[in-house]
């Protein structure tokens, strides 16, 4: 019973006992290096080590992020985040590929379907450029048939104006039906490589 009594005295001091077993070491802002049985105020947030009463280490408390290497951390999160999401929208964009294509002749025909039309435009405009340049070619031999120093109609120089304009318009038509044949050439070129780059993929497993 005496006994008892003892041990119920020295568990209390049990805690004591553990931290004179700790030593920590860091080093400050001065670059000093500090030695305490006791957490060290002055290396709050810096890295310290803990060490037995052998000398032995037993853990290392990293120090705290600076203000710039959390913003270089928030940074890297966000690249990783946008890779990552990046990847699942390819990941989809492929398999919605493979469940439209069953192989490389779907897709040439779906190429060929998507340019048909591009293609009948693009032609029209430029019969209709072709067109609107004969027209221009003409007003202006009527205006060389003028005798000199006769200004011309007011009429003349508008159908003149005209044939120019249409001129212009015709050439911006073509211009952009043949940017959205290229765009289409190009979406399918990308299409036919990336199923050829999955089907390889695949075959190699």
């Amino acid at each position: 019973m005496r006994f008892g009594r003892l041990g119920l005295l020295l568990v209390p001091m049990l805690p004591l006992a553990l931290s004179a077993q700790t030593i920590y070491k860091c080093v400050d802002s001065s670059g000093r290096t500090l030695t305490s049985d006791r957490p060290i105020p002055e290396c709050a947030g810096r890295a310290t080590k803990q060490f037995d009463k052998y000398g032995v280490l037993r853990s290392e408390i990293p120090a705290l992020p600076t203000a710039a290497e959390k913003q270089q951390q928030i940074e890297q999160e966000e690249v990783r985040k946008a890779a990552a999401a990046l990847a699942d929208q390819q990941g989809r964009s492929d398999r919605a590929m493979m469940m439209r294509y069953r192989s490389e002749v779907d897709i040439l025909r779906a190429r060929k379907r998507a340019l048909e039309p591009l293609q009948e435009q693009a032609r029209r405009e430029q019969l209709a450029l072709a067109k609107a340049e004969l027209a221009l070619k003409k007003v202006e031999v009527d205006a060389a048939a003028l005798p000199d120093r006769v200004p011309p109609p007011v009429e003349f120089r508008q159908h003149l104006d005209d044939a120019r304009q249409s001129i212009d318009d015709h050439r911006r038509l073509l211009f952009a039906r043949e940017a959205d044949i290229n765009a289409v050439e190009s979406k399918y070129a990308q299409t036919l490589a990336r199923y050829r780059e999955l089907n390889l993929s695949e075959r190699e497993k």
